[in-house]
């Protein structure tokens, strides 16, 4: 093995690397570059430029700057503060407790990051996969997405594959996702198209999406939920705002507490199933189309019908303040 020292460095840049590099932070005098072959090095200003013709490891000193240009193998990056800049990796990178990381072009294969400050990029062949971080902001996911525990917003152009995200607390917003979407614990949420089914929970924001393709479920939700398509079902309970869902292809659930002073509007070709409790204060408008309308367990009295199919009227004790749901 070689090992080449560089003295009086402020920023390292590697302009290509033929194998896989390591690059590590820490308490050092100096950039300390190990591979077996002897690395090309030219120096200018304070800027060093690298050039790896095989497998590498390259330990820099706190507050110098690191950029990759052009990686033919695997990225693994470690104990770095400062930023990263990542222009190609035609393998996978792997980034842990470091500062913010820049994404420029295309990274070949899975992107797994742990503990870093904000991330972008342009586009991953393979999968993201992100704990601990600020926000995150993205072009182009090839694969899945998964992300925990991020205290910034996290927007993505696209994900072809699917999303599990968990306490993200600042808005999630995503153009399309090509497979299941599943949030929990989280903010708001924005999403044009979601191939696949729908699960939030535990929502301190809305839920705004313009179509979904598969099932809804939506639990614990402070804001608004608003929807232009379902495919499938769709279940709803704990829902503090209004509630929106423009074309459901399935049946639905609707479940309380229901809030004062909000509307609630759902259009199904399926079943549509109300549950209402001892508390609820409803002002309710329901056309069943070709089908049929049937209570069970409520005082009717209020409900005026206009034929089997249609109702109107209110359900429950007036509210003490506000208006009915």
């Amino acid at each position: 093995m070689a090992i080449s020292t560089i003295d009086g460095i402020e920023s390292i840049r590697i302009l290509r690397a033929a194998g896989n590099l390591k690059i590590t932070g820490g308490a050092r005098a100096a950039i300390e570059i190990e591979t077996h072959t002897a690395p090309r090095v030219t120096t200018n200003a304070g800027v060093a430029e690298v050039t790896l013709r095989d497998n590498g490891s390259v330990s820099v000193p706190a507050g110098v700057t690191v950029e990759v240009e052009d990686l033919a193998g695997n990225l693994d990056v470690a104990e770095l503060a400062t930023p990263l800049v990542v222009t190609r990796v035609r393998g996978n990178l792997h980034a842990r407790r470091i500062g913010a990381i820049s994404m420029r072009d295309t990274v070949g294969g899975n992107v797994t990051i742990k503990e870093a400050g904000a991330i972008d990029g342009l586009k991953v062949r393979g999968s993201l996969s992100v704990e601990s971080a600020g926000a995150i902001t993205f072009s182009h996911i090839s694969g899945g997405f998964d992300c925990r525990a991020i205290d910034g917003e996290v927007a993505i152009e696209k994900i072809a594959g699917g999303a599990n995200l968990l306490g993200v607390h600042a808005p999630f917003i995503a153009r399309v996702i090509g497979g299941h979407l599943e949030i929990e614990d989280a903010a708001h949420v924005e999403a044009g198209v979601v191939g696949g089914r729908v699960r939030a929970a535990n929502l301190s924001g809305g839920l705004q999406i313009g179509k979904i393709g598969g099932k809804l479920a939506a639990d614990g939700v402070a804001g608004e939920v608003a929807v232009g398509f379902v495919g499938g079902n769709a279940r709803i309970s704990r829902v503090a705002g209004s509630l929106n869902l423009e074309d459901v292809g399935g049946a639905v659930e609707l479940a309380g507490p229901f809030p004062l002073d909000k509307a609630w509007s759902v259009a199904s070709r399926g079943r549509v199933n109300l549950e209402v409790d001892a508390s609820a204060s409803l002002e309710l408008d329901a056309s069943a189309g070709w089908g049929r309308i049937r209570t069970y367990g409520i005082d009717a009295a209020a409900l005026k019908w206009l034929g089997r199919n249609h109702v109107h009227g209110s359900v429950g004790a007036e509210p003490a303040a506000g208006a009915r749901t």
